[in-house]
């Protein structure tokens, strides 16, 4: 976003980057783990990684916008209400989110699907994908980033009880459609979100809260319960969980939100004043 300066509403179509390249290499992905074993899929992920860590050193950053010394940022962030409300719901999005990317496979495998059709399932969604990265700054403006966010989760509540509802993998690459729509949207309106909102001083902060509740205590609840559900009750009855689950906690988050609303700006985190 800082590298962006005044074109960030733009971030969707550098993150389009990604998603192209993800979609390229799915269906090759499957087809190599198919042909060859899982090992070498891991090979080849590990040298192209290599390759972008090279890239990658290439980028060049503006300077940088947090205080040097915030003692209190963070707390504003997590003692604000308004924040613990977009927090959760982005805790509920990556829940949501990667409960079906880990377990997917898993479940079409259940319903007889092989490895070929696995990668051209991620590639339909992949598909999808685009025209919402793509278009994210329109989206933005036409919902707000918080009205888009909520918006994503409804479509995860509603795609985790469509795949608890299918009987075939072709049933599921159908709903793949649908399902690509989803995560960019939730994507480019959470970054937005943290990047409107957050004091000058705690953008950064307000990014990587964002990004740990959603891939990181998120997915991470999301694998563990997944795990737990999918051995016993099985893909359909896990997926029919999820979706209660995230659909009951959007129905809360936007409840106390109305009944208990808070002002919307943060101020900006005090610095401690330096020796001098």
């Amino acid at each position: 976003m800082n590298m962006l300066g005044e074109e960030r509403a733009l971030y969707g179509r550098i993150r389009l980057g990604g998603t192209i390249g993800w979609g390229l290499f799915a269906p090759i992905a499957g087809a190599m783990a198919q042909n060859y074993g899982l090992k070498f899929a891991f090979w080849t992920f590990s040298a192209i990684m290599l390759i972008n860590f090279f890239v990658s050193q290439r980028f060049v950053h503006r300077s940088h916008e947090e205080s040097r010394s915030n003692s209190g940022g963070l707390r504003l962030l997590l003692t604000n209400r308004r924040w613990i409300n977009f927090l959760f719901l982005a805790f509920l999005g990556g829940l949501g989110s990667f409960s079906v990317s880990t377990y997917l496979f898993p479940y079409m495998a259940e319903l007889g699907a092989k490895e070929t059709m696995m990668g051209f399932a991620l590639t339909i969604s992949t598909l999808t994908e685009m025209p919402v990265f793509f278009f994210g700054d329109r989206l933005v403006k036409r919902f707000t980033n918080y009205g888009l966010l909520i918006l994503a989760l409804v479509m995860v509540v509603v795609r985790s009880l469509l795949y608890a509802s299918v009987s075939t993998p072709a049933m599921v690459l159908v709903l793949q459609a649908f399902s690509g729509l989803i995560f960019p949207a939730m994507w480019v309106a959470g970054v937005s979100y943290a990047d409107e909102n957050a004091p000058a001083d705690l953008k950064s902060s307000a990014q990587g809260l964002f990004n740990a509740m959603s891939f990181g205590v998120g997915s991470a609840v999301g694998g563990f319960i997944g795990g737990l559900l999918l051995e016993s009750i099985g893909g359909r009855g896990m997926f029919l969980v999820v979706g209660v689950v995230v659909g009951v906690g959007v129905v809360l988050a936007e409840g106390i939100r109305r009944l208990f609303p808070e002002k919307k700006n943060l101020p900006r985190a005090v610095a401690i004043p330096s020796d001098k």
